[in-house]
């Protein structure tokens, strides 16, 4: 496609891009500006790190745990980092996961089962 004739992608495309250049930006800044003594930098990629790790973890084994548990443990995941309780952050997790789940079936999107539960 063109500027004038956007084919479907072009506007996730942009997106993607823009959403890339923020990031960089975001990255760059916490890697550059100035930190009150006694702090490093360790202190502030911990979390992002866990994180990242925990959606490539979650990409990975999606087609093999299925979109319920995999979901239910990567917001288990995101809560613990944020220091939230284990049985709130479990609750929340299971809770979410499964209305998430119901709701794209409900809509008429299939989401993966997982091989583990027999997908």
């Amino acid at each position: 496609g063109s500027a004038l004739d956007p084919q479907p992608g072009f506007f996730p495309f942009v997106g993607g891009t823009l959403l890339i250049a923020m990031s960089a930006l975001l990255v760059g800044q916490g890697l550059w500006v100035k930190r009150p003594s006694g702090e490093t930098r360790g202190d502030k990629l911990g979390p992002p790190t866990t994180l990242v790790a925990g959606l490539a973890v979650y990409v990975g084994l999606l087609p093999w745990g299925g979109y319920p548990l995999m979901t239910a443990l990567l917001v288990l995941l995101a809560l613990r980092v944020q220091d939230t309780r284990w049985s709130p952050a479990i609750v929340a997790g299971v809770l979410l996961s499964l209305a998430s789940y119901f709701l794209f079936l409900q809509l008429g999107i299939p989401l993966p089962v997982g091989r583990l539960f027999g997908d």
